[in-house]
């Protein structure tokens, strides 16, 4: 249940989210200090309105102020900047440089796709002006229940 009083911030398409450019912009958004709503996350597919399946992924964003801290203009040699990257202990010591901000990015962007990839999509099932929504692993008697409400 989403909480009252609260504002978000909406991201949504019609693509595959593992292909979206939408799966980059929330996982570089969360690596600059931005959160996802709990359950932020949901993948449809429904009928459009010519018939035929049409698929919407909705990310729901926590509207929140997010502070970039610029850095000193540097210069290293690449096996520098390959150093830093690999060392642990140099990213949690500079957590506002560049080398970092690409690296947690990277993770992130692993982690949200390692979860669409683990999530099925919602089958959306409108008749007379409702809605129901079915989680792609609802049981056949959870299936049932919500389809009898509309």
């Amino acid at each position: 249940m989403i909480e009252t009083n609260k504002k978000f911030s909406v991201v949504s398409d019609h693509e595959a989210p593992l292909k979206s450019a939408n799966t980059h912009l929330i996982a570089a958004a969360c690596t600059s200090g931005g959160m996802l709503y709990k359950d932020g996350y949901l993948d449809t597919i429904g009928q459009g309105h010519d018939g035929k399946p049409c698929r919407t992924v909705v990310w729901l964003m926590e509207e929140k102020e997010i502070t970039f801290s610029a850095t000193q203009k540097e210069t290293i040699s690449t096996q520098e900047f390959i150093r830093r990257w690999h060392d642990r202990e140099w990213c949690a010591a500079n957590p506002d440089h560049p080398i970092v901000f690409m690296r947690y990015y990277q993770a992130t962007l692993t982690q949200l796709r390692e979860a669409i990839r683990n999530e099925t999509p919602t089958l959306v099932v409108k008749k007379g002006g409702r809605a129901a929504y079915i989680p792609g692993n609802a049981t056949e008697a959870e299936k049932s229940a919500l389809l009898s409400k509309l």
